[in-house]
């Protein structure tokens, strides 16, 4: 920061970004438009075929989208935040890693509209163990568990399971030490 002269500081107020970083979103949009068009004179076929796809996965995603903000928000307005952070927080204990085990195979969608419920629950005080214990047992579908079992049988299905379900609070704890560690390198 001392690099910065100081006729420069003086323009930047705590807080606020630089002119550049907040226009540059709208130099990306403008350039994505531009070469759209541009697409759809050199190739209106295709470009028109992409165009179409992308609005129908957009349309796809609009519900999950809505259905994960709700959640959130019914999270963050009908749970104690105190509560959450003593049932998934540093001192959360055998429940905690219970209900991270739990949560985590009953959920169902994909796992990219879970991640800023995440976040949003690492900043209330969620362990990092617990959301990795989490993400593990996503692969875990219960709606395909009978077609695995068919395929692989039942007793490699079980074990599997089992497998995953007994290693998962064992990589959690893992991962914590490691970023532990990484915090503590980087301070010192």
């Amino acid at each position: 920061m001392n690099d910065i002269p100081q006729e420069k500081k003086a323009n930047v107020k705590p807080g606020q970004k630089k002119k550049s970083s907040q226009t540059s979103g709208y130099y990306f949009l403008g350039a994505v438009t531009l070469l759209t068009i541009v697409l759809l004179v050199v190739f209106p076929g295709k470009t028109e075929k992409a165009l179409s796809y992308s609005l129908n996965l957009f349309l796809r995603l609009i519900p999950l989208i809505a259905a994960i903000i709700t959640f959130t928000a019914l999270i963050n307005f009908f749970v104690d935040q105190k509560k959450l952070s003593s049932l998934l927080g540093k001192e959360s204990g055998l429940k905690g890693w219970l209900i991270a085990i739990v949560s985590g195979i009953i959920t169902h969608g994909p796992v990219y509209v879970w991640f800023s419920m995440l976040e949003e629950m690492k900043k209330h005080g969620m362990r990092d163990g617990l959301i990795a214990v989490f993400l593990y047992n996503r692969a875990i579908k219960i709606p395909l568990i009978p077609i695995m079992m068919y395929y692989f049988g039942t007793l490699y299905t079980i074990i599997l399971l089992v497998v995953m379900v007994v290693t998962s609070p064992i990589l959690g704890l893992l991962l914590e030490l490691f970023v532990k560690e990484k915090a503590v390198s980087t301070k010192g």
